[in-house]
C-alpha cells in the first residue's frame, strides 16, 4: 500500500471513530478527519481509480497480436517485428468514439 492510500486508510479509520463516538459535527476550520472531507476524499479517489480502469480497458480492447511472430501492440497494422498484416480487432473500436483530424 503506498504513502497516499495508507494516509487515506488513517484518516478513514479516524472518521470512523469519530461517528462512532457521537464527535462528527464538520468543523470550521476544516479538518481532514472530518467525516465529509474523508467521503469526498475517497469519492474522488474511486472515481480516478475507475477512470485508470476505463482506460487499461480500452488499451486491453485495443491490443492487436501477429499471428506470425507473437508481438503485441496497440492498434498495429503490421508488425513492427515481421511486418506481418495484423487485422485490427473492429468490435473493440465499435466502442471507440472517432479521433478529429
Amino acid at each position: 500500500m503506498g504513502d497516499e492510500a495508507k494516509l487515506l486508510m488513517d484518516r478513514i479509520d479516524a472518521a470512523i471513530t469519530r461517528i462512532t463516538s457521537g464527535q462528527a459535527p464538520m468543523r470550521i476550520p476544516r479538518d481532514l478527519t472530518d467525516p465529509d472531507v474523508v467521503l469526498a476524499d475517497c469519492q474522488d479517489r474511486i472515481a480516478a481509480l475507475e477512470a485508470q480502469n476505463a482506460e487499461l480497458e480500452r488499451q486491453w480492447k485495443l491490443r492487436a497480436e501477429c499471428e506470425n511472430c507473437g508481438y503485441i501492440g496497440e492498434g498495429l497494422k503490421h508488425c513492427p517485428a515481421c511486418d506481418h498484416f495484423i487485422p485490427l480487432n473492429l468490435a473493440a473500436l465499435q466502442d471507440q468514439p472517432l479521433s478529429e483530424g
